[in-house]
């Protein structure tokens, strides 16, 4: 056994470490029994002490509930009190009896029995003697015989009180002999480690020494046979490894001193091998350094210098030319004169270089050395000239290398060499070529771009501006704009913009954006100003991008003076909007009633009427060509108002009724909510308001529709707001509606003629009257403009609260007079009025929604419908069958139409306008299920 564990030195390590193992491992088992024991001990001590600490607690705790609880029966006697009382005896008993079971030889019988006779006592004894004398109700109880319980109550808890006081003592104790048993054992055990580290070390370090010392012992012999000294091994017997070891190194080093003759012989090929190796390598060095020098190289003089000199050290020669016949003829040479370098060019065709043109292959020549050439040398030596042709990538002669060599040929390995790196160089000659080409080129387009009269500009994908031409530079101003070229996105711009006019910046750096983003804007191209000393400049861009297998590369922005054709076009654009769009309306006017004329046949009264209207659109528009020639005036402050006091309902309704008869298609509402309607203004003026905003209404609603009039006080302003059901318009158009000429544009309005100076009008107007106008829109659904203008009475608004009331009167009167006195008068009463001349109109109101309160109907309305007609369509439909309507007549009584519609009354034409007023509060006060239609008699007007 012992000689198998000697054989292997793991396996002494392996004996030795499991010694060690079961050494520690039967020390730390004995240590830690004996702290475990300890410890053990002491915490079942402490154990017991805290349970006994803590039934003393509770019977402390409870028997002072006890004394507590009598105290309170004995003075209150009350049953509850008893009940608690019995409650806390009991708990005192079961704590008591855990107490007594607890098998600890530290508990004291003595208080155990004392509690046990007190309780007993209190509970057999005194209780039952007090609860009798409470049910007997019969004089003061016994306080001595309470006060004697009390104190053996107060002395039985003071002995529990010190006796839980020394368990506290012995459990502090405990935990201190416990705590002091801890620091034993840890010392113990450090201790314990400190011997078993000091034993591990002693055991390893003689190990290690009686391993390491036969290693250091082969260390220095093979130092000695690395020096070249004989060593002399002594045998040894250990049967280990370290013995196979020796014995192993003994043997080698006799074989590397046998062999170490050859081993210096093999030294010196390997230096040899090592000495051509580095010149490889400075060979390689040097084709780099070639390839290098190519690339950087930029022109063709340049070039053929940087052949030549490299070639001159890779590989040596004494006379070199290199020569370019495309496209130009360029020379470089090396040892030559100039004279001998021109002869060569000139008479190229009779050297042997032809050879290789037609060979396609380098070509040596051998020839005699002359004396000159020999040099020092007094015997005969041969030169060796080597041509090599430089072809292009189709094949092409475009160059030719000469050189020579004395008294040393020139290797096929060379020549291969030169030649594979000449085919290297052409790339670099036809890139350069390329580039001066492209150069060229480059110059010959910036000039034409340059005389082009169109500011250019090109920026890349990501907004970098790439070039400008000269005109660019005049467009933005020379000063610090050129220095802008290859500059980003924000800052060519910002160089640009700053010439701009500030209110066309945002417009074109959006147009400017949109193209950076890759989008092309909706806009195809952007106008803008720029100031030129008191001259003003117009240039119009636009953008074109440039893609490249359908990939964006860039965009070219191309600036044009518009400068003249943009006056020109304005000035044009003027007239033509003023005639075509301010003159249509009393025009469209003058002819509707014209026409009405001719194709109907007339009442006289009627006819006067539309004659005495063409009369005043004909003045008016009179009125408005004067206007049209005084728009600059007016626009530059001069314009003279003839302001006056107007009712605005009564101007309202004179358009209305001036337009309604020209526009079939379109029903016509009046809203009149109006407390005070009085504003002071120029009459003419409000009229040309109104008419543009209700032309518009009408022409921006071409399938028809209702155009509502809506007039109300809001704070002490008069409000009037016309909303149609038309196209509406774009939320991005907006800020720009009531600017000149502004047109919105689409598909749907192509159609629709107009110039877009009539809401700039209406707007100067209003802001000349103190008001102002507001538009609300949503595309497809109509539009509302709305304006607003101090009302004269504006601060007794302020004062009196307007009716919240939501009653509406439908009035049907084709006299605007009459129809106005009573519009008035049901305003004055509170209720809210729409206003209508046309009995078709009104119906399609109420089509559309309208539902009113109460009808005022007049029965003589025009050829196409009169007042019983309109009754009916309102009898006929349920909705509205029960609303009251009242009759309004100049005519005497009709006796058939009174007995069909049951009419029993009429209110006979001219009545006082209060009377309206009164009859219809009456009407809504009363209940009308049957839908009663309510004539007022003469009798009713006394």
């Amino acid at each position: 056994m012992i000689k198998y564990i000697l054989e292997k030195a793991h396996r002494r390590f392996l004996l030795i470490f499991v010694c060690l193992l079961l050494l520690v491992g039967a020390g730390a088992v004995i240590q830690l029994n004996h702290i475990s024991s300890e410890q053990e001990n002491i915490r079942s001590e402490s154990i017991e002490l805290r349970e006994l600490d803590g039934l003393l607690f509770d019977i402390e705790t409870t028997l002072q509930q006890v004394v507590i609880q009598g105290r309170g029966y004995y003075i209150y006697q009350e049953d509850a009190v008893l009940d608690s009382l019995n409650a806390e005896i009991t708990e005192l008993e079961s704590i008591l009896e855990e107490y007594r079971a607890l098998g600890s030889d530290r508990k004291n019988e003595t208080l155990a029995n004392e509690i046990d006779t007190f309780t007993t006592q209190y509970s057999e004894e005194w209780i039952p003697q007090v609860t009798a004398q409470i049910e007997n109700g019969g004089g003061e109880i016994d306080a001595i015989t309470s006060g004697e319980i009390n104190e053996q109550a107060n002395s039985i808890i003071d002995q529990t009180t010190a006796e839980y006081n020394a368990i506290e003592i012995d459990r502090a104790s405990a935990n201190d002999d416990y705590f002091a048993s801890t620091i034993q054992a840890n010392n113990s055990i450090l201790l314990y480690f400190f011997l078993i580290l000091l034993v591990l070390g002693v055991s390893v370090w003689t190990l290690l020494y009686w391993l390491t010392r036969p290693l250091q012992n082969l260390e220095e012999s093979a130092d000695k046979i690395e020096a070249g000294e004989t060593i002399d091994l002594k045998y040894t017997s250990r049967k280990d490894e370290m013995g196979s070891l020796s014995r192993t190194f003994s043997q080698m080093a006799a074989s590397i001193q046998s062999n170490q003759e050859m081993l210096t012989d093999r030294n010196e090929e390997l230096e040899i091998q090592q000495e051509e190796l580095e010149s490889q390598r400075e060979r390689l060095h040097q084709m780099n350094e070639f390839n290098s020098s190519l690339s950087a190289v930029s022109e063709k003089k340049e070039l053929l210098n940087t052949i030549l000199a490299h070639f001159q050290a890779l590989f040596p020669f004494e006379k070199a030319l290199i020569l370019t016949m495309q496209p130009e003829w360029m020379t470089a040479s090396l040892g030559m004169t100039d004279a001998r370098v021109k002869w060569i060019t000139e008479h190229i065709e009779e050297t042997p270089a032809m050879i290789t043109y037609e060979t396609k292959e380098p070509h040596m020549v051998k020839v005699q050395a002359d004396l000159s050439e020999q040099g020092l040398s007094e015997d005969k030596r041969d030169l060796y000239e080597l041509y090599m042709p430089i072809f292009s990538e189709g094949e092409h002669l475009i160059g030719i290398c000469c050189m020579y060599r004395i008294g040393r040929p020139f290797s096929k390995e060379e020549q291969h060499t030169m030649f594979g790196l000449l085919s290297q160089s052409k790339i670099s000659f036809e890139r350069i070529i390329l580039h001066e080409t492209t150069e060229k080129d480059s110059a010959l387009y910036q000039a034409i771009i340059d005389n082009v009269n169109e500011g250019i500009q090109f920026i890349d994908e990501k907004g970098k501006m790439i070039h400008s031409n000269s005109k660019m530079d005049q467009i933005a101003g020379k000063s610090g704009y050129q220095k802008h070229q290859q500059a980003p996105f924000e800052k060519w711009t910002t160089g640009l913009l700053s010439h701009v006019a500030e209110e066309d910046r945002s417009m074109l750096e959006a147009y400017f954006h949109s193209y950076r983003e890759g989008e092309k804007p909706n806009i195809e191209r952007v106008y803008y100003h720029i100031h030129d000393g008191e001259e003003v400049r117009v240039y119009e861009v636009y953008g074109e991008q440039l893609f490249n297998d359908g990939e964006l590369q860039g965009t070219i922005f191309v600036h044009r003076d518009q400068t003249r054709s943009y006056e020109l076009d304005k000035m044009k654009s003027d007239l033509v909007s003023t005639v075509s769009h301010e003159l249509r309306t009393p025009l469209s006017s003058i002819l509707g009633f014209a026409e009405l004329m001719l194709m109907k046949e007339l009442k006289p009264e009627k006819q006067r009427k539309y004659i005495e209207t063409i009369h005043k659109e004909g003045n008016r528009l009179t009125h408005l060509i004067n206007d049209f020639l005084d728009l600059q005036r007016m626009e530059s402050g001069k314009e003279t108002y003839e302001k006056e006091r107007v009712d605005a309902a009564e101007i309202v309704m004179n358009v209305v009724h001036t337009m309604e008869p020209g526009q079939p298609d379109h029903s016509f509402i009046i809203e009149d909510k109006l407390h005070s309607g009085k504003i002071f203004a120029d009459e003419d003026k409000l009229v040309q308001v109104m008419t543009n905003l209700i032309s518009n209404a009408v022409k921006f609603s071409p399938d028809g529709g209702t155009v509502t009039i809506s007039m109300k006080n809001y704070q002490d302003n008069v409000m009037v707001s016309v909303a149609d059901q038309g196209l509406g318009i774009p939320e991005k158009e907006l800020p720009k509606l009531f600017s000149k000429f502004h047109r919105v544009e689409g598909e749907k309005r192509q159609k629709i003629r107009g110039t877009g100076l009539g809401l700039a009008v209406c707007k100067k107007i209003l802001e000349d009257h103190n008001g102002k106008i507001m538009v609300s829109s949503e595309e497809g659904k109509g539009s509302t403009f709305t304006f607003y203008l101090p009302a004269l009475d504006g601060e007794e608004l302020l004062q009196y609260p307007l009716s919240d009331s939501t009653l509406t009167a439908l009035v049907l009167e084709d006299d605007r007079s009459l129809g106005m006195l009573l519009s008035e008068e049901l305003r004055h009463a509170k209720y809210e009025v729409a206003f209508h001349f046309n009995p078709k109109a009104a119906l399609a109101a109420i089509d559309n929604g309208l539902k009113p309160d109460v009808f005022i109907v007049d029965v003589m309305l025009g050829d196409e419908m009169d007042g019983w007609t309109f009754i009916k369509h309102i009898k006929a439909r349920d909705e509205l069958k029960n609303i009251p309507i009242i009759v309004s007549s100049a005519l005497n009584e009709d006796t058939e139409k009174m007995q069909e519609l049951e009419v029993h009354h009429y209110l006979t034409k001219p009545y006082p306008p209060q009377k309206l007023s009164q009859q219809v509060r009456y009407l809504l006060k009363k209940t009308n299920p049957a839908g009663e239609i309510y004539v007022p008699s003469s009798e009713d007007d006394a």
